[in-house]
Parts: C-alpha cells; structure tokens; sequence
C-alpha cells in the first residue's frame, strides 16, 4: 500500500488542522470566548459545535500556511488550551520518520509527497507557496528515504481544491498524482489528477475486489432482485 506523508508534520509532530477546530474546543479552560467578532458560551453544545466548525472553516479557507497558523496560535491562546498531551491526542498525532522508515523496510509499504503541510492547494493565493509546498515536499521526502519520489495526492483532492496545481505537481517532477474523486483510470485518463474508488477498512477482501473491478455496483443491485432478495430474508 501507499501512505502519501506531509513532512511539515513529522518534523513538528503537530495535530492535523482538519482536527483542531473539535480538539481545541474540547480542551478549552475558559467559559466563553469570542473568535472573529463573535462570542461563544462554551457550557452550551450548540454554541461548542458552532466554534468548532468556524474554526475549521477559517483553517480551511486561509489564504496561506502562515495565516493559517497564526490563526491557530490565536485560538489555541483564547481558549487556554493546556499544553500538556492526553492519550487521546497522542492517537491523533502524525507518524515519525522512524516508524516510516521501520514501514518502508518491510517492504509492505511505499510513500508518496502530500505537501509540505497539507493546506488545500487552490485556496493559497502565492503560485509560489504553491509550488514550494509541492517541490519542497518531494525534496525533503527523498532525502529522508534516499531514493525517488514519484507519486503525489493532492490535499481534500476535489476539483475544486486543485486548481492550477496540477501544473507545479508536473513541474516538481512528480509521474502521476491522486485526486479524491471517484472513478477509474485508462490508459487516457489525466496521470496528474487520477480517480480513486472508497473503501472501509473494515470491508471484506472480496468486496475491495469487487470494487477495484469495477464490479461492486453490479453485485450490490443484485440485492433487490427478488429471488436474491427472497434468500436474504430467509
């Protein structure tokens, strides 16, 4: 299997943006605060859940990696977070380069450049940013496992959140490149914005194969047939 990594965060060991807005708010020592203009009275669960999602909207919508984490420094300030780590949070943080490494050795998994800190790409408004959050990423990923890095998955992945960065992806010198929408690939199919299928970990073997052949659709209408039907009841 492939594991695309983000090396900005096996260096700082951080938590992942998309999960501080729900994490910060659970861990906050104050009773209320007020974020962009508007006050939030924390003892309630609906005004918890409404700073939660404004914090990941801004997180996901900021315009660059410094403004994103300046904002995150500002929140993680307001809301008195302790620094101390639960074992919780522990689960929630990134892999080491050494249990990458330890990964890679066993010949079970490969890795591929995800940027340098995972902001979704068309949102940053420096071409720049965008190609140094590209370039950089494959730089600092072949240095730390000493051979070519090839393959490349762009953050969230929707058309939308790619923009004109397919191009600095091909210019960083990456072969092919991930998006997250469904479907298949042909021998025509676009190498820097491939489709992918969904699957659950949890799925049966078979069911992935199922899915990867492009025959899971055909097999999970069968369930309506009546005489299938019929069985399944009994």
């Amino acid at each position: 299997m492939t594991i695309f990594l983000i090396p900005g965060y096996l260096d700082s060991g951080g938590y992942f943006w998309w999960k501080e807005g729900k994490r910060l708010v659970h861990r906050a020592q104050v009773d209320k605060v007020t974020i962009e203009g508007r006050t939030y009275h924390l003892a309630q669960p609906a005004e918890k859940k409404d700073l939660a999602r404004a914090i990941d909207t801004h997180l996901r919508y900021a315009t660059s990696v410094a403004e994103r984490e300046a904002f995150l420094a500002t929140v993680r300030k307001a809301l008195d977070v302790p620094s101390h780590v639960t074992s919780e949070e522990e689960a929630m943080q990134p892999l080491s380069w050494a249990e990458v490494h330890e990964m890679e050795e066993s010949g079970r998994v490969s890795f591929g450049a995800h940027t340098m800190h995972h902001h979704i790409l068309a949102y940053l408004t420096d071409p720049q940013e965008v190609q140094q959050e590209v370039g950089q990423c494959r730089e600092v990923l072949e240095l730390q496992l000493g051979h070519p890095v090839r393959s490349f998955a762009y953050p969230v992945g929707q058309l939308q959140h790619v923009g004109a960065a397919a191009e600095a992806v091909r210019q960083a010198g990456y072969h092919w490149a991930c998006s997250t929408r469904y479907g298949f690939n042909t021998p025509r199919s676009d190498p820097y914005f491939l489709q992918r299928i969904e699957v659950n970990v949890s799925h049966h073997w078979l069911v992935l194969a199922a899915e990867a052949a492009g025959l899971w659709g055909f097999f999970s209408r069968l369930r309506w047939h009546p005489i299938i039907r019929k069985h399944l009841n009994n």
